[in-house]
């Protein structure tokens, strides 16, 4: 996958213009269905607030827990093992949840999300994004994807 593939107008949160939302119960569907064929469960999800640009959605297996996001603006969903104000380390999921899931989003891998962010990667962006990414200066593609700003 390559960084003009997410770095899309509205990625941010942040535009001039309206933009349409995900649908959460529709993801949650293919959630469900993923995470039953490994015997996980949800042990809590948050749904998005004014101030990020995903749900979260903590994950338990035998073997470990992980988070899920899923982008509110685009069909972009990613893995974590850590998720918070002070940063999100993205990981590589596990791969029975990671296909199902494939089938009607578009997952990032962690290799993308921690490329360090550069001027030609927002070429692409709103002026009002380019405004606040030179505020909050991210560091990485996935702070911008996978932020918390307000």
């Amino acid at each position: 996958m390559r960084i003009d593939e997410v770095m899309k107008p509205g990625v941010t949160g942040f535009s001039e213009e309206e933009l349409s939302q995900q649908k959460i119960k529709t993801f949650e569907a293919y959630l469900f269905h993923a995470i039953r064929n490994e015997n996980a469960k949800i042990v809590y999800k948050e749904h998005p607030l004014n101030y990020k640009t995903f749900c979260t959605y903590q994950i338990s297996t035998r073997e470990m827990d992980f988070y899920i996001l899923l982008h509110t603006i685009y069909p972009f969903v990613t893995f974590a093992s850590e998720v918070d104000f002070s940063g999100i380390k993205f990981i590589d999921g596990p791969e029975p949840v990671k296909s199902i899931i494939a089938e009607n989003y578009t997952v990032i891998d962690k290799e993308l999300l921690n490329q360090t962010l550069t001027q030609e990667a927002t070429i692409t962006l709103r002026t009002a994004e380019q405004k606040m990414i030179k505020y909050w200066n991210p560091k990485t593609i996935g702070e911008v994807i996978f932020n918390y700003w307000d």
